[in-house]
């Protein structure tokens, strides 16, 4: 039998990413990556400033796997191993089998279709091998290249949560997104 911490972490290919387990040769791009005021500017917390942070980040990341919390991949193009963001799932509910996808991405890559490439592979995963029935996506309204992201690969917009969070002292307002495992199979079969 496979322990928890010898289970094999799941290694995701397109055409032209990876998305592989995140190590600590990680380190300087998630520093990078959660230092950046794009890149934190939706997110529930403000850019990290020392390296340690970063370090902690990478770790909280790879544990949630290992603890059956949820999932977490290094999205790089396969021609160069070195991490761009990372995508996963997170707030699992294994009884009613639901999670929320989340992503970032760094600025030096954004519009060029990365994110809504990593999205697929990950979705499949999720539907399949994860056995979820849905998947959201909690969109703080106005990130608009994350909402398209979902939208490009078949999400659907379920409404706004009003003042649903607190982001730097200040409430905002949260677009729910989801897709159901029967959408993306009949979607998958009409591509096919």
């Amino acid at each position: 039998m496979i322990s928890e911490e010898t289970r094999p972490f799941p290694i995701l290919k397109t055409s032209r990413l990876t998305l592989r387990e995140i190590t600590p040769a990680d380190d300087p791009q998630i520093f990078e990556n959660f230092s950046n005021l794009d890149v934190m500017r939706f997110y529930d917390s403000r850019p990290i400033t020392l390296e340690e942070e970063g370090v902690k980040i990478r770790e909280r990341l790879q544990q949630q796997y290992y603890r059956n919390r949820g999932i977490r991949w290094a999205i790089t193009l396969t021609e160069q191993d070195k991490l761009l963001g990372t995508i996963g799932f997170h707030t699992l509910k294994k009884k009613i089998k639901k999670a929320e996808i989340g992503y970032e991405l760094h600025p030096d890559f954004w519009k060029q279709g990365i994110m809504s490439e990593a999205i697929r592979p990950v979705i499949a995963h999720g539907f399949g091998d994860m056995q979820f029935n849905r998947i959201e996506a909690r969109i703080v309204v106005g990130n608009y290249g994350s909402a398209k992201a979902a939208k490009n690969n078949g999400f659907q917009s379920e409404g706004v949560l009003r003042q649903v969070s607190i982001r730097h002292g200040q409430y905002e307002d949260m677009e729910i997104f989801s897709i159901l495992k029967e959408e993306w199979n009949s979607n998958q079969t009409r591509s096919s």
